[in-house]
């Protein structure tokens, strides 16, 4: 970077002042209209095909995908129902309501429930009630006696009249849902929002559950729900990470420095750059998604560390008797070079994220980026005008500086030996760490979905988002439902259960049925059917409507039936995963559910199926495919820029040995603690490369200008250590997060921050002791 700037900074430190709050004021609103997208589409490419698909379907239906449930639990099923029906009656009219039923069949179904019978069933019935009334005609006349030998003949239930048949309830009747499906788009989180919120308040504070039946509970679950569960919770889990991060960073500053002015020639340049950068992502991207949005956590611990480094500095000059601005100066040519590149270095490595499709990475990479260096242009120009502005002022009381008064450090070779046994043991570990890869121990543990989700789960066992296929024509229709049956029929490991269109809601063989249960109505006109016991009377006289039903075709169907498969003008099949032998949180078995219907080769051509599943494991192979090309880049572009910097092979490797003994290490802590990498916590890898890179960087250029390892550690490790905790502070307070994601984000870079800083504080300057001894005999390396 230029130093120029910098320079005029320091000639007027007041106008500087000026500038920085009018820009500090000038980003604030593009901070306010910067969102969080949950959405896992959004992380993808937008020409890939899983997406290209899966919008297709969309705009076809015009809506999203998932429902909103309300799940009611109570042990009066006759007060469940009544609460069910007023509160039907209350969404149904609102424009954000499509359709809101808590009945499986209605009445219509109802009437034509015998033609969805088999053939077989319906034969079997017409026997038995044949059955039935010959025996107990037989019982009636007075000169019949029993041989012992008759068949006892029992007719069938009534399935249909069963609570779980007739609604979605179980079948003791403890839970009933009430199914909600909206009329906008569920791609908007502020639609959703604005859903659940007033269907809540119908559910709950207009109702009252309670006076219907005192033992009324009521909560909200279903797809839609658990976005929105996840959405607040990162929320307010990165809300109180700031929250208890930020208050303990402040306490460290504040009582390392031992005065109060520090803390704003710290932390307004650093507040400065963070929120000009972040305007920058909403004016480029618009939004943070899962990967990014604990950023400002990172770009807090990265940035923290060039603010407190270059103010210690300054400090040492001043308490040994330089003015100002030869103290300035001397930061300027030394340490601020040191500072400027790591950060420039981290910054590069960080920006190598964006050559990558999997936009976690890219965005990542872009945000990271472009947030080292708008700190650490605020840090190089900012505080120089700040600290003079101070001086000017009297406000910097100065503090005489001794270095750590340590006589000696631990340089001995058993030191570097235990260091190194470490190294190839964890390394020998690594390996065999293992990925999580179910998703449903990743989500968050404190909403309102997870209380009720297993509720729910009680009463519907199949997929709430099934694969759609999209068709022209029911030739077409036809032809993906054959193709999906023979592979239901030919694979050894099926993922699929069944396949659903509107040509189910067709029965077939209606004319031999008709037949059937016209002679099952002309039974029941000729026979008696007093002589029957009351509940088989009551059963059979149910049928007699039911005998009645006309033939079904598509046209006949009702409209609120023909709206689950006939959208946009578009026939929609439905490919049901089997619950029993896939679970599609986890992304194994998503994946082989998605490859089964991903691509449906027909007779009338290649038909591509749209599912959340298939976009969750194209999410999650790019994720993978391209997080090896972003950290092996990231990794080359580090040892460039610490090569060109330090112009010399043996000082670069020597300063990227916290970096990668680091690393190695904390994968080995994570395998013996039987810790996994997982969807969000991979993220801290290349985070640690700019953390783990900097302290190493920072010992090497200091050792070159005291040529001594003790005094280079005496001056350092004060500052390292205030570094590295701000750093862990920062991510800590993820540790106590709600979402298991983003805790085991903060866990994980916890770990890789003792062993960096372990690494940087004892192995590095034991391994240039070693280096000194072998080589000089003396304590001077060479470069």
């Amino acid at each position: 970077m230029s130093w120029g700037v910098a320079r005029a900074a320091r000639s007027r430190p007041g106008f500087t002042l000026l500038v920085s709050l009018l820009l500090f004021a000038m980003a604030i609103p593009f901070l306010r209209k910067l969102r969080l997208e949950t959405d896992l589409k959004k992380l993808l490419p937008d020409d890939y095909p899983s997406v290209q698909e899966l919008n297709r379907v969309l705009d076809a239906s015009g809506q999203g995908t998932g429902d909103l449930i309300v799940v009611i639990q109570s042990d009066n099923f006759d007060a469940s129902l009544r609460y069910a029906e007023d509160l039907k009656k209350r969404l149904q009219g609102q424009p954000f309501a499509r359709s809101v039923t808590y009945e499986r069949k209605d009445e219509w179904m109802d009437r034509h429930a015998l033609l969805y019978a088999s053939l077989e069933d319906l034969r079997d019935l017409k026997d038995k009630i044949a059955r039935k009334i010959r025996i107990e005609k037989l019982k009636s006349n007075p000169f019949y006696f029993s041989l012992g030998d008759e068949e006892e003949v029992k007719l069938p239930e009534d399935k249909t009249q069963r609570r779980d048949r007739r609604y979605y309830a179980t079948e003791d009747g403890r839970i009933l849902l009430v199914i909600l499906k909206p009329s906008g788009t569920t791609s908007s989180m502020g639609y959703l929002r604005d859903l659940t919120g007033k269907v809540e308040r119908v559910a709950k504070s207009e109702l009252k559950p309670a006076s219907y039946d005192s033992s009324i509970e009521v909560g909200l679950a279903g797809p839609i729900q658990a976005r929105i569960d996840e959405y607040s919770s990162i929320l307010r889990d990165l809300r109180s990470s700031a929250a208890t991060g930020g208050t303990l960073i402040l306490l460290l500053v504040a009582i390392y420095f031992r005065t109060a002015f520090a803390l704003f020639l710290v932390f307004f340049p650093l507040v400065l750059g963070i929120a000009v950068s972040f305007a920058l992502t909403q004016l480029v991207l618009g939004e943070l998604n899962m990967f990014t949005a604990f950023l400002f956590l990172v770009l807090t611990g990265l940035g923290v560390d060039y603010g407190v480094l270059l103010l210690n500095r300054y400090l040492q000059q001043r308490a040994g008797g330089r003015d100002p601005t030869a103290a300035l100066a001397r930061v300027a040519g030394g340490t601020s070079r040191s500072v400027a590149t790591s950060a420039l270095t981290t910054a590069a490595a960080f920006s190598t994220l964006l050559i990558t499709d999997f936009k976690g990475f890219a965005h990542f990479g872009f945000i990271a980026s472009t947030g080292i260096v708008c700190v650490l242009l605020s840090y190089c120009i900012v505080q120089p005008a700040l600290i003079l502005l101070f001086e000017r002022w009297r406000l910097i009381r100065l503090v005489p500086f001794h270095g750590l008064r340590i006589k000696s450090w631990p340089l001995s070779r058993g030191v570097l030996l235990g260091c190194m046994v470490l190294v190839f043991a964890a390394g020998y570990a690594a390996p065999r760490l293992k990925f999580e890869y179910d998703l449903s121990k990743l989500k968050s543990q404190a909403g309102q979905s997870t209380v009720w989700r297993s509720r729910m789960r009680d009463v519907l066992k199949k997929s709430l988002t099934p694969a759609v296929v999209l068709t022209k024509d029911l030739d077409e229709l036809h032809a993906v439902e054959k193709a999906v049956r023979e592979k239901i029929r030919t694979d050894p490991t099926p993922t699929i259960e069944k396949f659903s269109s509107i040509e189910n809601l067709v029965p077939s063989q209606q004319e031999e049925k008709r037949v059937v249960l016209g002679q099952i109505r002309d039974l029941l006109d000729r026979e008696p059917l007093d002589v029957l016991p009351k509940v088989d009377r009551e059963r059979v006289e149910g049928l007699r409507e039911r005998l009645e039903a006309e033939p079904i075709t598509l046209d006949s169907l009702p409209a609120d039936l023909k709206e689950n498969f006939v959208r946009g003008g578009h026939y929609l099949g439905l490919i049901y995963s089997d619950s029993d032998k896939v679970k599609l949180s986890n992304v194994k078995d998503a994946r082989r559910f998605a490859e089964d219907v991903r691509t449906i080769a027909t007779e009338r051509g290649v038909f591509h199926a749209a599912s959340d599943t298939i976009v969750l494991t194209d999410v999650f192979d790019l994720m993978l495919k391209d997080g090896r090309t972003a950290f092996l880049s990231s990794f080359l572009v580090i040892l460039i820029l610490v090569l060109v910097d330090l112009r010399s092979v043996r000082l670069a490797s020597l300063a990227l040995v916290p970096l990668l003994a680091g690393m190695v290490w904390m994968l080995g802590c994570m395998y013996v603690a039987g810790m996994k990498l997982n969807f969000f916590n991979m993220i801290v890898l290349p985070a640690l490369f700019g953390m783990g890179t900097d302290y190493g960087v920072h010992i090497l250029h200091r050792y070159l200008e005291e040529r001594s390892v003790l005094n280079t550690m005496r001056q350092l490790m004060g500052g390292i250590l205030v570094c590295s905790l701000t750093t862990m502070f920062g991510f800590g307070g993820m540790i106590t997060a709600h979402h298991e994601g983003l805790e085991s984000i903060g866990i994980l870079a916890n770990i890789g921050l003792i062993c960096v800083t372990v690494a940087s504080l004892l192995f590095l300057p034991a391994l240039i002791s070693f280096l000194l001894e072998r080589r000089n005999g003396g304590d001077q390396v060479k470069s």
